[in-house]
């Protein structure tokens, strides 16, 4: 029997992003360097990550303290619409 890995739904919560100001970034925002945040349902397993993704890009991997995480995007993100994902890997 292998052991399967749970959904992303319930691995990730409370995700986020808000700008230098604190101020919550909506879907249509013109901000090109925000911060991505949010809790794990449950503490990472030793060698496991959160890893943020545009699209295929790997932009990397978010600081996680505890169950909270959060990751910088600290190069301007392009013009243009961006796909985030955001998932455990490890």
């Amino acid at each position: 029997m292998t052991e399967s890995r749970p959904e992303f739904e319930r691995e990730l919560e409370g995700i986020e992003a808000k700008d230098a100001k604190g101020v919550v970034v909506g879907q249509n925002t013109s901000e090109r360097q925000f911060t991505i945040s949010g809790a794990l349902a449950a503490p990472l397993a030793d060698g496991e990550y959160v890893e943020v993704r545009d699209g295929a890009q790997l932009l990397g991997r978010a600081s996680v303290q505890e169950q909270q995480w959060h990751f910088d995007i600290e190069v301007p993100l392009g013009n243009g619409q961006h796909d985030f994902k955001i998932s455990i890997g490890g």
